[in-house]
């Protein structure tokens, strides 16, 4: 009797087991899209072109005249949240090296513009990984958390009669006319790993969100 009495509890705990793990698949959320395929990173632009032949990609010599040099441009090419960033891929001696992604939005103080960076932090880290910043803060930076796994650095200032950092208290101010974000991060597949820097800068009220990602130095 007690040996079909434990074959009983064995069942059920299994089953409740099962369902702890069936809930938590259940309410798992879903791996985010990375913001760009790691896979470009190393290949030319014609497999970028046929990877993506949704995108309107504009081939553009480098501004400065190096002739081993070249971009690959599309407007709108993502968007994190509410925000439209722009891309700009960097070609090497025909491989792409770095990406750029950037989205302005116009804004009436610093306050604002770090509830768009912000917004996009919180929209990336999925997207990025774990965001963080390995340095010392200096005279007014704060460190802000995004969630339990990522930081972001703020910092506000108001330019004139001399550049002077701020309180956050004060962002919402007119005259505080700077801004900026800060953090980092590796984006990775498992087999490759990047590194990726999220900043944002206020200027003349356009509020610029952009992420840089790029190969290592050194990485093969």
């Amino acid at each position: 009797m007690a040996g079909k009495r434990d074959e009983a509890a064995l069942i059920m705990l299994r089953a409740a087991v099962f369902s702890l793990i069936a809930g938590a698949f259940a309410y798992a959320p879903a791996h985010a899209e990375p913001l760009v395929d790691i896979n470009w990173f190393g290949a030319t632009i014609a497999e970028v072109r046929a990877a993506r032949p949704d995108v309107a990609w504009v081939e553009e010599p480098n501004p400065y005249g190096f002739d081993e040099l070249t971009h690959l441009t599309a407007s709108a090419f993502t968007s994190v949240g509410d925000l439209p960033l722009d891309i700009n891929l960097t070609v090497a001696n025909g491989t792409i090296m770095s990406a750029r992604l950037q989205g302005a939005v116009n804004v009436a103080n610093a306050q604002q513009c770090e509830t768009v960076s912000l917004d996009a932090a919180r929209n990336l880290e999925p997207r990025l990984g774990a965001l963080y910043w390995n340095h010392a803060l200096s005279y007014g930076q704060y460190e802000v958390r995004i969630s339990d796994q990522s930081i972001a650095i703020v910092q506000g200032w108001r330019p004139l009669p001399r550049l002077e950092a701020v309180p956050r208290s004060q962002y919402a101010r007119r005259d505080i006319t700077g801004f900026a974000i800060r953090a980092r991060a590796h984006p990775t597949d498992g087999r490759v790993t990047l590194d990726a820097l999220v900043s944002s800068d206020l200027n003349n009220g356009s509020c610029r969100v952009r992420v840089e990602i790029e190969i290592p130095y050194g990485a093969d």
